[in-house]
């Protein structure tokens, strides 16, 4: 029940969240659209989208300025979002902006209601898979998925409670990007509850959003809704891209902006818009700005080779975007230099070092090939195929024989705006397949090695938009296909045409539109198969956490169990106890009470955290018997955490 209500107020604080954002990054683009010449001709939801890519970077930069001056709070970084948003909002009404565009929604409802049915319930089928596939991973325990994510959490609440980032344990080489927005969405209500179920659930409605954006574009270039719903679900069935979304770390607020993006160059909206997204793809995660920064580059050198292009205002447009882009990253500069002491020159160097960016040169070893892969791939049995197998294939064909096929479709269209889109799409693939095979060949230690596979969750939707030309061309085919046939043989068409079930179902459009739902829905299933789900932490010993934040005073000396042993990996849960003083100890399971006493009076340990299944019978009677452990939370129930008070 708590999970379910977490939920909901999660949801509840990211919409208002991205309902105001939103709203403030509107006003530039009602400015930018005021001196435009050309009419940009977006849906509302296009405008919606590229209104929150435009005002989270606004709101990002002011947020670094406050963070500098310890300002950062309810009243500096969300209120004023909100007034301004009013005021905005009241102008628009008194210009009767509003009152004009009702009767033309009205009007729009009213001749396009069916077309509006179907595209609801192609979102809800999605959203409740959605839900189906990702709730039972997300509910098994209360722990966080990753150990970055008790990291983020520990950062955004010391952010919402002092005003400033710990920017002298974040260090300077990852802006804050990340930390801030979820702290600005986090300060309409920033206990600690609330904060540590919103870093838990925060993946539902980002990916709802998600689906939502990857639908405007998809509707804006297919014309069928089954190739909109094979978009949908394709997104479901990206294995790596279901995995890091379950964690929510600082790569799903980046690949969002990147997906907008692509909203920019399909339609009328002036390309130096991506002057926004640049800079805020940076301040979340630098990673993934170099990849979306390498596939623009390489999207406009091609068409400045493009003969029939107007090079000159394409040279404008890359100088207004470089520009833009590097003026709106100098809150980082100078906070790297106001805070770290490093000026630009020093601070590239230090990125240079830390991805230990080297010269190329051949690697002698490949990189470690994913279990079973091999065999299922090469060696399969085709006399014997399991459903698993053939799951496992269609999940390999999905992700790269599909966009390799499309790569070299001709796809016929006379806008211009079209053609760039299409370009942009076959770059990001074939940069996505140049940075899988990088590691193969080259080794620079730490970039290619380490964060070669994130291109998978960066450029998604790259292949599924190409699957979709290609499924797009199969049921042209398909049709014209059945078409001359039936003209060609008066039996097949007389059979054709002999009841509705032979004339909507049994034939070519149809099996080929079944098919590719059969292809999707199995790729689906191995995906949520094999979405690992690596919870590092016990319930029990969240719980204690959660007890600590809520009941103890703050600076309390607290002697945690060190969890840094092979079966757990890290400590990372403890970030969440920030504002104690935290001991760390690990005995083996034959010491004595009197030797674990001792050694919590040397260091006047007020609060004791421990699993006593750790060690024996005869230590567990002495400690239960002894008045001086009060027992807190927990029990003696093996293997979990149990929370005394030394007295």
């Amino acid at each position: 029940m708590t999970l379910i209500l977490s939920l909901i107020k999660t949801y509840f604080i990211f919409i208002i969240f991205s309902l105001i954002i939103s709203l403030f990054g509107y006003i530039f683009i009602y400015i930018f659209q005021k001196h435009s010449k050309k009419k940009w001709n977006l849906s509302l939801l296009e405008y919606g989208f590229i209104s929150y890519a435009v005002g989270i970077l606004i709101y990002i930069l002011i947020s670094y300025i406050l963070s500098w001056f310890k300002f950062f709070n309810f009243f500096t970084a969300f209120l004023p979002f909100i007034i301004i948003s009013l005021i905005f909002l009241l102008f628009l009404f008194k210009k009767k902006k509003i009152r004009e565009a009702l009767p033309r929604i009205r009007n729009y409802l009213t001749l396009n209601y069916k077309e509006i049915v179907i595209n609801i319930f192609i979102l809800t089928v999605i959203f409740l898979f959605q839900f189906l596939t990702l709730w039972p991973k997300i509910s098994k325990t209360s722990a966080l998925l990753s150990r970055d994510s008790y990291y983020w959490t520990r950062q955004i609440l010391s952010l919402n409670e002092n005003g400033i980032v710990n920017y002298s344990e974040h260090g300077s080489l990852y802006p804050w990007g990340f930390i801030l927005f979820c702290g600005g969405n986090l300060l309409i209500s920033n206990d600690f509850i609330t904060t540590y179920y919103f870093m838990k659930l925060a993946c539902f409605p980002f990916l709802n959003f998600y689906i939502l954006v990857m639908f405007s574009i998809s509707k804006r270039i297919f014309k069928k809704n089954v190739l909109i719903f094979f978009c949908l679900i394709s997104i479901l069935s990206q294995i790596f891209f279901m995995y890091r979304t379950l964690m929510f770390l600082s790569s799903s607020i980046t690949v969002l902006l990147i997906l907008i993006s692509l909203i920019i160059l399909l339609t009328e909206t002036p390309n130096y818009f991506l002057c926004f997204i640049i800079p805020a793809t940076f301040l979340f995660n630098p990673v993934y700005a170099f990849y979306f920064i390498l596939a623009l580059s390489i999207f406009y050198i091609i068409k400045l080779i493009n003969l029939n292009r107007n090079r000159i205002l394409i040279y404008k447009e890359i100088i207004a975007i470089s520009s833009l882009s590097i003026i709106l990253v100098i809150p980082y500069v100078i906070s790297a230099f106001f805070f770290y002491g490093k000026d630009l020159i020093s601070l590239i160097d230090s990125f240079c070092r830390f991805f230990e960016i080297k010269n190329f040169h051949r690697s002698n070893s490949l990189i470690e090939t994913p279990p079973n892969f091999q065999s299922k791939l090469f060696l399969l049995n085709l006399f014997n195929i399991e459903l698993y197998e053939i799951q496992f294939l269609l999940y390999i064909g999905f992700i790269f024989l599909l966009p390799i096929w499309s790569f070299f479709l001709k796809i016929e269209t006379q806008d211009d705006r079209r053609k760039d889109f299409i370009i942009f799409l076959k770059v990001g693939f074939i940069l996505t397949i140049f940075i899988l095979l990088t590691p193969f060949f080259f080794s620079t230690i730490r970039f290619f090695k380490t964060f070669y596979i994130r291109i998978l969750e960066a450029f998604i939707p790259f292949l599924i938009l190409l699957s979709g030309f290609f499924f797009e061309q199969v049921l042209s085919k398909a049709e014209k296909l059945w078409g001359n046939t039936k003209l060609r043989f008066k039996k097949v068409k007389k059979w054709a045409e002999k009841n509705k079930f032979n004339k909507n179902i049994l034939n070519l459009p149809s099996l080929s539109i079944i098919l590719m739902l059969v292809f999707s829905l199995f790729a689906y299933n191995y995906s949520r198969i094999h979405t690992v789900t690596h919870y590092y932490y016990d319930d029990s010993l969240v719980k204690c956490c959660f007890y600590i934040n809520e009941n103890i005073e703050e600076n309390a000396d607290i002697a945690v169990y060190d969890l840094n042993e092979p079966s757990i990996h890290s400590s990372a849960i403890y970030y969440l106890l920030y504002r104690y003083d935290l001991i760390y100890y690990r005995f083996n399971e034959n010491v004595t009470l009197n030797e674990f006493w001792a050694f919590l009076q040397a260091n006047t340990i007020e609060n004791l955290i421990i699993n006593l299944s750790y060690y024996t019978q005869d230590f567990i009677d002495d400690l239960s018997s002894n008045s001086s452990f009060n027992l807190l939370l927990g029990g003696l129930t093996n293997g979990e955490f149990s929370l005394y008070q030394i007295l």
